[in-house]
Parts: structure tokens; C-alpha cells; sequence
């Protein structure tokens, strides 16, 4: 058992947990609101549920709260002890620290939760795996006349062909992965995950693509090869307005209005999810799409013999419609002012046309650019607002988000870069030919707890780097210069030091030469006899000079 004074008795270890790691610190799954509503259709009525890698705080409260039994299981003890904390008030609820590679639950459950595929269920310093491995592991922990709710991730997603970096070239805690490099049995398309399942022994009820990205999966789609005109406009507007592409370099080469326009997002999703049963029979699937919205709630789509229900309610949905937001950015890319203008005035009249003395309606209130579709016949909504709001902030409200999507895409715009938000807004909201509010701040600059992507003028950047490449080069080529010159130099400087060493060398044996021939001449008998006969003459010289 562990875990802190509350939380201990709700923790078991099992073998292969790992010690000082955590899953939750990057990033669980379940975090969207879609992803809570999805998995809440199949918690009613369930007695014994599982939850199977790391998922999000609200996801597990959430069914803690409504069902009889829970179990949590995780590889991370750290994990354990925190989701431990959170459940300490839940009876008949635990946690699991385990590698399910080396010690899995002996029990069966219900309904088993596992939304962040099956790289995270098993520890990282264990054998790999292959994904078939760990994806029968979790389909063993399904009972009979049990559901299975699963997420496997799609490495050919839109997410992995526009990411600025590849996750082969990071060397990040949480780019590593028990599973085999060159795993064949990864599913990578829906009749290979759908083959998956029935080779569990289970039969797939439901499913779907999840979207935009796999960190965030705001938009849930069932049926989506069945979608009309209608429903890829609506599921092209949802996923080009997530958040997701509300940052610097979200996609670059804008691959995803291509998918949008070739109606192609539910083949290149990030991932797929399936609702699988054994020996459970499932109702006939329904073409809905389920998108989170940024206060928690939800917006559901149905499609139903060509009509499109918006949360229950019959809604119309031109078959020609366009992302409205990506046709304004169009227009301030090309630096056109003049389509700008009609099309922010073209903005006002939509919202006129719903103002009722002075007050929007809550159909119409949310005039954000990304929330509208245009079409020949005009604008349509694709969500509903919170509430009605006075006419004049809806449409600040509207201009003020087109700033933000500009400076975080990074995106071209007919202003000079030294262009500050402020003045942006205030000459949008002279193209709409509304007054400014006294406020600009409060409309213009988020919110503390929204946080604020970069600010940051992409072309711009891309010409500093440019620039500072070609001074690169240029300094690397200058460096090249001057280390050829110094190995040159390095070079003639040891041949002369080579070349004195050997005079020297040659002197000094030419010395002990003449050195060894003096001797040899001291030695001999004539030096001997001439010095014996010199010597007193020497003498004698030497005396008479000192007389």
C-alpha cells in the first residue's frame, strides 16, 4: 500500500511500477469535454468500471461519483498517490500501480476506459512490446457482457504531417515508448482496429475519428464516412477553429484546409476511437459529431436523413459553406483592404439582422469569425452562445478575437509588423464602422487564466532567420578560411622546427667529431715531441723578455 495519510489504503503497487515518474504531468487523456460526454453514454448502468492509463482528474471524479465500483489503473506510484488523493472520499474506489506486462488485475470489469492508446499502461523499463501485446492485455480486463471505450492513436494524422517537430528528433521524458520500433501490428487505418477488436473475442459497437490534434481531442466524430456536404462544412469549421491553431507553426503548410476542402479530416484524424462489447449486441451508429466548447460544455451534431440537429434542435446548414475566419485571413493575407472591409461589414449586417433592440439572441451572439460559415445565401452560426449579449460586444467581441487568431498564427496582415493589437482592432472597427470601447484593453488582451500564445510575426521571424543563416554562413566560411590558414601555418612551423632540430643535431655531432680529433691529437707522439722541444724555448723567450 502507499499513498499519503488519506490516500494510502485507496493504492496498491504491484510489481513494475515506476518510481519518480509522472503520466498526469504530460498531458492525460480525457481532457476535452467531448471525450467526458462520449464516455458518459456508457457509464450509466455499469457496476464495475475501469480506467486504464492516465487520465484526466475530471474524467475520473466524474465516474467516480456514479458508479458502484472504480479501479484506476496506472504505471507511475507518483500517479497513484495523486489520483489516490482525489478518490479518498469515494467508497469502493482504488488505485493500481502496475505494469500490466507483469502483474494485471486478476478481476474483470464492465466497462474498461482507455483513451490514451497503450503506450502509457506498461513501464518503460521492461522488454518492448508489441502493440498487439499491450492492446490484448486491456481487452482481458473486459468481462463478459462488458464495453470496451478505446482510443489508439493515427500515425498518418493530420497532427504528425503538420507538426513543426518530428518526435524522432526529440529526446524528451515523454517521447519514449515500450512499444517495438517496427510494430506491424499497430492499426493504421479503421478495418485494421476493427480487426484488432474481433480478434479480442469483442464486437465493435460504435466508432469514430478523434480530431484535431492527439494532445487535443476537442472534436469526436461517429460515422464520419457517412457525413453529407452539411457535416463536413460543420467538421471543418470545428477543427480549423480549435484552439489547437490558435499558436505559431500549428501547421505550417496549411495541410489542413487542403483536407478540409478535399472533405478528406475523417481519414487523417489524429486517432480513431471504438466502443466494443463481448457478447454485447449495439445499436445501429448514429453520424454525429461531438465538439467541446471553451467553457466545459459541449455541442452535439446529428444527421438524419439530410437534416442537421444541433443539440436536439433541427439547425440549417448550407451544404456550400466555408470557414468564414479562414476567408477574413485570407483577405488580410493578401493585403486586400477592401474585401477586409466588405466582409467585416458583411459581419455588422449578420449581426444586425439578429439584434433585437439593442441585444443579439443567443443563437447569433457568438459572431466570432471561426464560429460562422459563409455561403452564397450568407452567414450561418455553427454554435450556439452562452447567452444573448448587447449588439455592440458582439461585434467587439468578434474583432477582438480576429486579432487574437492573426498574432497567434502569426499570420500575414496589410498593417506595418510594428502594428500593436490595439491599433489593429481599432482600424478593424472602423472597417465595421462601429465606435470604440472606452475600454480597449478589456477586449483586445486576453484573459490572465486563457493565457496568450506568442505574439510574433512569423514572416518577419522567417526573414531574421534567414538573415542570420546567410551571416552564419558567411562566419562559417570566414572560420574555415582562418583554420585552413592556421593548419598551413601549424604545418610550415613544424617543418622548420623539424628541419633546425636536425642541424642542431648534425652540429653537434660535427662537435664531438672535432672535439674526439683534438683529443686524438693532444695524444699523439708528435704533439708530445714538439711540446717537449717548444717547451723550453718558450721558457727561455720568456726570460730574456724580462731582462
Amino acid at each position: 500500500m502507499s499513498g499519503d495519510e488519506n490516500g494510502a489504503e485507496k493504492v496498491l503497487r504491484l510489481p513494475g511500477s515506476m518510481q519518480n515518474w509522472s503520466d498526469l504531468d504530460r498531458g492525460p487523456a480525457g481532457s476535452g469535454a467531448a471525450a467526458r460526454s462520449i464516455v458518459r453514454e456508457f457509464v450509466a448502468g455499469a457496476q464495475n468500471v475501469a480506467i486504464v492509463g492516465p487520465h484526466c482528474a475530471d474524467l475520473i471524479t466524474g465516474i467516480a461519483d456514479v458508479v458502484p465500483r472504480l479501479t484506476v489503473i496506472v504505471r507511475s506510484v507518483v500517479d497513484s498517490a495523486t489520483i489516490g488523493d482525489l478518490l479518498q472520499d469515494t467508497p469502493n474506489a482504488r488505485v493500481i500501480a502496475t505494469d500490466l506486462t507483469l502483474a494485471a488485475p486478476q478481476e474483470t470489469y464492465d466497462l474498461v476506459i482507455a483513451l490514451d492508446d497503450v503506450h502509457r499502461v506498461c513501464s518503460l523499463e521492461t522488454d518492448p512490446n508489441t502493440w498487439q501485446q499491450m492492446f490484448d492485455l486491456i481487452t482481458g480486463l473486459v468481462a463478459e457482457g462488458g464495453r470496451l471505450v478505446f482510443v489508439t492513436e493515427n500515425e498518418l494524422g493530420l497532427h504528425r504531417m503538420t507538426a513543426v517537430r518530428s518526435r524522432f528528433t526529440s529526446n524528451e521524458d515523454s517521447d519514449w515508448s515500450p512499444t517495438e520500433t517496427f510494430d506491424r501490428s499497430r492499426p493504421r487505418d479503421p478495418g485494421a482496429l476493427t480487426a484488432a477488436v474481433r480478434a479480442a473475442g469483442l464486437t465493435a459497437l460504435r466508432g469514430g475519428v478523434v480530431l484535431p490534434t492527439w494532445e487535443d481531442q476537442s472534436v469526436w466524430v461517429a460515422g464520419g464516412d457517412e457525413l453529407d456536404d452539411a457535416g463536413h462544412a460543420i467538421l471543418g469549421a470545428l477543427t480549423l477553429g480549435s484552439p489547437t491553431f490558435r499558436q505559431v507553426g500549428s501547421d505550417p503548410t496549411r495541410l489542413t484546409r487542403a483536407a478540409v476542402l478535399a472533405q478528406r479530416l475523417p481519414q487523417v484524424g489524429s486517432g480513431w476511437w471504438v466502443v466494443a462489447g463481448r457478447g454485447v449486441a449495439g445499436d445501429p451508429q448514429v453520424t454525429r459529431i461531438t465538439a467541446s466548447a471553451s467553457d466545459g460544455s459541449t455541442t452535439a451534431f446529428c444527421f438524419d436523413g439530410g437534416r442537421v440537429l444541433r443539440d436536439d434542435e433541427s439547425v440549417t446548414v448550407p451544404a456550400d459553406g466555408r470557414a468564414f475566419g479562414e476567408e477574413l485571413l485570407d483577405a488580410a493575407a493578401d493585403g486586400d483592404l477592401s474585401v477586409m472591409r466588405s466582409m467585416v461589414r458583411m459581419l455588422v449586417g449578420y449581426v444586425d439582422e439578429h439584434a433585437d433592440e439593442g441585444s443579439v439572441d443567443i443563437e447569433h451572439a457568438d459572431a466570432r469569425p471561426d464560429n460562422l460559415l459563409l455561403s452564397k445565401s450568407g452567414l450561418y452560426p455553427v454554435t450556439r452562445a452562452a447567452a444573448a449579449a448587447p449588439r455592440d460586444e458582439v461585434i467587439w467581441r468578434s474583432l477582438a478575437d480576429f486579432v487574437q487568431v492573426i498574432r497567434a498564427r502569426g499570420a500575414r496582415h496589410p498593417w506595418p509588423s510594428a502594428t500593436d493589437d490595439r491599433t489593429m482592432f481599432a482600424s478593424l472597427a472602423a472597417m465595421a464602422g462601429v465606435e470604440l470601447p472606452e475600454d480597449v484593453d478589456e477586449w483586445v488582451l486576453p484573459a490572465e487564466d486563457e493565457g496568450r500564445a506568442p505574439v510574433a510575426d512569423v514572416s518577419g521571424l522567417i526573414a531574421v532567420v534567414e538573415r542570420l543563416t546567410e551571416t552564419n554562413k558567411a562566419l562559417a566560411s570566414r572560420a574555415t578560411w582562418y583554420e585552413q590558414r592556421l593548419a598551413s601555418t601549424e604545418r610550415d612551423l613544424k617543418m622548420r622546427t623539424e628541419r633546425h632540430r636536425a642541424q642542431l643535431a648534425t652540429a653537434a655531432r660535427q662537435q664531438e667529431v672535432l672535439r674526439g680529433s683534438a683529443e686524438d691529437l693532444r695524444r699523439s707522439l708528435t704533439y708530445r715531441l714538439g711540446n717537449a722541444v717548444l717547451g723550453p724555448v718558450r721558457n727561455l723567450r720568456n726570460s730574456t723578455r724580462g731582462d
